[in-house]
């Protein structure tokens, strides 16, 4: 075996996990490069005029010979884009773009892709990377060990990893051009999820990787190879779970042998325990504040049960109020211990005197978190000046520029809390918002009469969330009510994945994946249907669960209208293209009353903006294939001949009033079930088919 290589890549972390040596086969592809850019030629003579510090919209416009507007749309592209900032700097995305404007090479070079196949399942990994592989030789232990060392210079660690038996029947079969081409495109969809948290990660070279190719120049005979892997044990279902290096892998999770598979097992279940690190005083205050926070949330819990909401007593308010100035209290010390670990001085270049435009930057950061954003959001959060933020670093401490340090900092550092603060709940800023509102005395009677005692334990659920990102030690603390953890949310989440990832084989797009992410994060239970066993929502979330399911169809459909191509100037007759669409696809079948109420005479500024509701988008999407794309049209047509139906009865049951309850409770579980897969399936098409 001394010709075996392991390639090593992709992985830094590996505190509480499993090293493993996934058997592969790597081949090497040669392709002809279609020489494409992400940019026209205007755009890279703009951008690389604004380089060189050339940023008046005039000047720029004499200096090229184009009128003032083209060259001020030139700029909000290259803005839109993330080439340039609100500034008119560039970006590190416009940096990278500059650079490789003056590397281009001559059409028709060729490109080494490395395409890997698991010798366990046979299969294709989504996982592609350029040029050269980072091999490092190993030496053989007992008991399937090999033993290396990985890391960059001067952080070197000596690691063993397990090594996994294959198929030898694999290691014989060569890939097919068909399955390099399905790979690829697999990859392409999952690197715009990618999130790098290694150097080693860049070694996948993705700027490098083609846009596309139509042919194969040459396919190597294929060398056996390790891939480093990492397994996990999910405790709740007692599954390992096997990340490939740039995340979550269903097929290596899935075809992990079960022998290697329960020595795995035994080897967590031997693991040391690694004591907690000494609590730095920041922490040591927090830890103080959570103890009076259970104790302060007890006695409310027990005069809520004690008062009608609708007449809230002065108790019960003078109770909500201490404890919600101690909830801020807390965030606000756990927000200055973050930046104190995570120090970024560059804010200074981002941070300026008008507290409208800072309000806008720090916007921008936070939308590309993931987080919703209102206009209260924005003007009572954001609105800061220099002054507020440069006095944290003299040790002010104030929640609000602490907020903004936090947002602009996530940027730069991969592991930074507000990553995974904004991923468990994209609705955070709302509910920092409503505390930092609440500090008002008057606002407390106000806001407790408006709700009720649930979605008051959900509120304050969601803030001790946010304090369990950053102090998992709370998990520890015998007076938890809640049983709120960060290992309980992070359990949850990884079964959400892993049902998730059940349905839904290839990569999602981020936006789509995180719709449907909250929709499986939803208590399910067990039940049989037809002699098998399947999950369903609990009753009283089933509005909850059509909400985010529609939800989810939206963003899929906003997510195909972005990318194709559309030329508005084909789609004048909008409304007798809607109506042949519709007979098209219904043959004969009556239109579903609520799309008949349709707006048609809105469905071009759909078309353009890729924003609206279920029905206006699908509406849109499907007149739009209907006439420009008439193959994808036919394939939709095939594979989901239901689809306005089944549009039109989520519709409804996303509504609300006495009906849409009626409906949800007089659904069977079949009907559920089968309007789910319909959903998914979808969903998955509309994907597949979207260029």
């Amino acid at each position: 075996m001394s010709n075996i290589s392991t390639l090593i890549s992709y992985v830094e972390n590996d505190q509480g996990q499993i090293h493993l040596a996934w058997p592969c086969k790597l081949y090497k592809v040669i392709v002809p490069v279609e020489q494409k850019t992400a940019i026209n030629l205007f755009e890279e003579t703009i951008l690389a005029l604004i380089a060189e510090n050339l940023v008046e919209t005039k000047q720029l416009s004499d200096y090229v010979g184009l009128p003032i507007e083209f060259v001020r749309f030139v700029k909000e592209r290259l803005m839109h884009i993330n080439l340039i900032d609100k500034r008119l700097q560039l970006t590190e995305k416009g940096k990278k773009a500059i650079s490789l404007m003056s590397e281009k090479v001559s059409i028709g070079r060729e490109e080494s892709l490395n395409i890997y196949v698991d010798l366990i399942s046979g299969q294709a990994l989504d996982l592609v990377s350029v040029g050269a592989v980072r091999n490092k030789s190993f030496i053989h232990n007992e008991n399937h060990k090999i033993e290396l060392s990985i890391g960059t210079a001067g952080k070197i660690k000596a690691i063993q990893a397990t090594t996994l038996k294959y198929e030898s029947a694999y290691l014989k079969k060569n890939i097919k051009p068909t399955e390099i081409q399905k790979t690829f495109k697999k990859f392409q969809k999952r690197q715009k999820t990618l999130n790098f948290q290694s150097d080693e990660q860049q070694d996948l070279n993705i700027e490098l990787l083609p846009t596309s190719f139509s042919q194969i120049s040459h396919i190597s005979e294929g060398e056996m190879v390790y891939l480093h892997c990492l397994a996990s044990l999910d405790t709740y279902t007692n599954r390992i779970v096997v990340s490939d290096g740039l995340g979550y892998s269903r097929l290596l999770s899935n075809h992990l042998p079960k022998e290697s598979e329960h020595r795995i097992k035994k080897r967590f279940l031997n693991q040391k325990v690694v004591s907690a690190p000494k609590l730095s005083k920041e922490k040591s205050f927090i830890k103080s504040n959570i103890e009076k926070i259970f104790r302060l949330k007890g006695e409310l819990d027990s005069l809520l049960g004690q008062t009608k909401s609708t007449n809230i007593d002065t108790a019960t308010t003078n109770k909500s109020y201490e404890l919600s100035k101690l909830l801020y209290d807390t965030l606000e010390h756990i927000f200055y211990e973050i930046d104190r670990q995570f120090i970024y001085d560059g804010w200074h270049a981002i941070i300026g005197k008008d507290p409208q435009i800072n309000s806008q930057d720090i916007t921008d950061y936070a939308s590309k978190l993931g987080l919703k954003i209102s206009d209260e959001i924005q003007k009572e959060l954001f609105y800061i000046t220099y002054g507020q933020i440069h006095a944290i670093d003299y040790g002010t401490m104030v929640f609000k520029p602490l907020l903004a340090k936090g947002l602009i900092a996530s940027h730069l550092f991969n592991d930074h809390p507000m990553r995974r603060i904004a991923f468990e709940n994209s609705n955070t800023l709302e509910v920092i918002r409503q505390l930092h509102k609440l500090r008002n005395k008057n606002a407390h009677a106000e806001f407790l009469t408006k709700i009720n005692q649930e979605n008051f334990q959900i509120w304050y659920e969601d803030i001790l969330k946010i304090i369990c990102v950053v102090y998992p030690q709370v998990q520890n603390m015998n007076h938890i009510q809640n049983k709120v953890s960060l290992t309980e949310v992070s359990q949850q989440n990884l079964r959400a994945e892993l049902r998730l990832e059940q349905y839904f084989h290839n990569s999602l797009p981020n936006l789509i994946y995180s719709k449907l992410l909250r929709l499986f994060k939803l208590p399910m239970y067990p039940q049989q249907i037809e002699g098998r066993e399947v999950e369903i929502v609990e009753e009283s979330r089933r509005h909850d669960y059509f909400v985010y399911l529609s939800t989810s169809l939206e963003a899929t459909i906003s997510y195909a209208l972005k990318n194709l191509s559309i030329d508005i100037n084909q789609l004048n007759n909008i409304e007798q293209l809607n109506q042949e669409m519709q007979q098209a696809l219904l043959n004969g079948k009556p239109t579903p009353r609520v799309i008949t109420k349709v707006k048609v005479h809105k469905l071009k500024y759909i078309m353009m903006d890729a924003k609206g509701v279920l029905l206006q988008l699908i509406s849109s999407f499907l007149v739009v294939l209907y006439r420009q794309y008439p193959d994808i049209f036919e394939e939709i047509k095939e594979q989901a001949p239901n689809i306005l139906q089944n549009c039109a009865q989520l519709h409804e049951l996303r509504g609300h009033g006495n009906a849409v309850t009626e409906n949800l409770l007089n659904l069977s579980v079949k009907e559920i079930l089968e309007l789910q897969q319909s959903i998914f399936k979808l969903i998955e098409l509309i994907i597949d088919v979207t260029p």
